[in-house]
């Protein structure tokens, strides 16, 4: 069989973007394993990781717009809608697995690994003013649910943290700002104080108060929203393009 020699060049390069988001998530899917195991510093690199593929930098598109896939696939939402400010701080993503000496060794955050619905929680009574407003948000429809499938930028600037002091923290602004460098930290100083915020133990003020005895200061649960955040992503891509 003879060959003409020509390549078809926009295929190859596909083909080499496939094979790098293929090893990209298996990257996310070894940080993962670790952080399961125990090394919650593996968050760090699941939000590099999840940037490499999602999030694009001027001329330098994320290896998803690449593939043309991002914008074209339904995100997995575990989330759900963010309660009126009046409720305090949340962390939908995660839950708080604490032993029965409240030590803070043995308290840390966990990421759900699941879309369940809260609707099918059962969930104390909030303050009058809050289950009001929610009255009024699932009366117009804002009030989302988790297991939702969103557009990307729905998705990815949604509201997933809020901290003891009512800051909020979006999907891209907790991947960005775990995932960078020192050097980007100093050019950005919003950035870096928002780093601060996300990665140091007991910066946000979380706590658990103690009957007895002072309130014991717990971890950020950034690093385990994070994961949460993984988990999404690993869905979303399995559902949208299960060969890949």
């Amino acid at each position: 069989m003879v060959h003409s020699g020509l390549v078809d060049r926009p295929e190859v390069e596909r083909q080499e973007l496939i094979q790098r988001m293929t090893e990209q998530r298996r990257f996310l899917a070894v940080s993962c394993a670790a952080f399961d195991a125990g090394d919650q510093a593996e968050g760090k690199r699941i939000a590099s990781t999840m940037r490499a593929l999602l999030q694009s930098f001027g001329s330098d598109p994320a290896l998803l717009v690449q593939l043309d896939m991002r914008d074209q696939l339904g995100w997995l939402d575990t989330a759900g809608s963010m309660l009126p400010l009046v409720a305090g701080a949340q962390t939908p993503l995660v839950y708080l697995s604490v032993d029965g000496r409240l030590h803070e060794s043995r308290s840390s955050w966990l990421p759900r690994l699941d879309a369940w619905d809260r609707r099918l929680e059962e969930r104390p009574r909030l303050p009058p003013e809050v289950e009001e407003m929610l009255a009024r948000m699932r009366d117009d429809r804002s009030l989302r649910s988790r297991g939702s499938w969103l557009p990307f930028a729905q998705w990815w600037e949604a509201e997933v943290l809020r901290d003891v002091g009512g800051r909020t923290v979006t999907r891209a602004e907790l991947v960005d700002a775990l995932a960078n460098t020192d050097r980007e930290m100093h050019a950005d100083p919003e950035l870096g104080e928002l780093y601060r915020m996300l990665s140091r133990p007991s910066s946000a003020g979380w706590t658990i108060k103690q009957e007895l005895g002072p309130a014991v200061p717990l971890v950020t649960p950034a690093l385990a929203s994070v994961r949460q955040i993984a988990f999404e992503v690993e869905a979303s891509l399995h559902r949208g393009a299960p060969s890949a």
